[in-house]
């Protein structure tokens, strides 16, 4: 449903200016591989995360409290 939204909103955008949305889709690769390195990044943070949460339970665990 999405990108029927963004498709209905790029033709409207063709139809009112098109010199912007020419260079939207110029450059529309660009914010995708953008896009592509912030998800890499937040898929690593949350690993990370996830490793220091589970290092820092292991004492709670032995112990019985968790």
């Amino acid at each position: 449903m999405k990108v029927i939204i963004a498709i209905l909103l790029f033709f409207i955008l063709i139809s009112v200016c098109w010199p912007l949305a020419l260079v939207m889709f110029i450059f529309l690769p660009f914010i995708l591989l953008l896009s592509l390195f912030f998800k890499a990044f937040g898929l690593l943070l949350t690993a990370f995360v996830g490793f220091i949460f589970a290092i820092l339970a292991i004492p709670f665990k032995l112990v019985g409290l968790a």
